[in-house]
């Protein structure tokens, strides 16, 4: 039962967290959401990501990290958790 709650929340910020990016950030370079990685006591959350074109990384972590307040306000408004 426990383990249902958190694959959910985790799909769930998986997918708000897509969204985000779709909406705010720039397309160069693409940033696509992989997987996200919920802690046990839902504090904490890890956004895996990807670039294309490859190498762009640096510059999409500096963008999510710029914006992970915005980030936490987007999900704390699109969710009821």
């Amino acid at each position: 039962m426990e383990f249902d709650r958190h694959d959910k929340a985790r799909s769930l910020f998986m997918e708000l967290a897509a969204a985000f990016v779709r909406d705010e950030a720039n397309t160069n370079p693409l940033i696509t959401v992989t997987n996200v990685d919920v802690s046990p006591s839902y504090q904490h959350v890890k956004v895996f990501f990807t670039t294309i074109p490859d190498g762009k990384e640096d510059d999409a972590l500096i963008f999510l990290k710029r914006k992970g307040s915005d980030l936490r306000e987007y999900i704390k408004k699109h969710s009821r958790l």
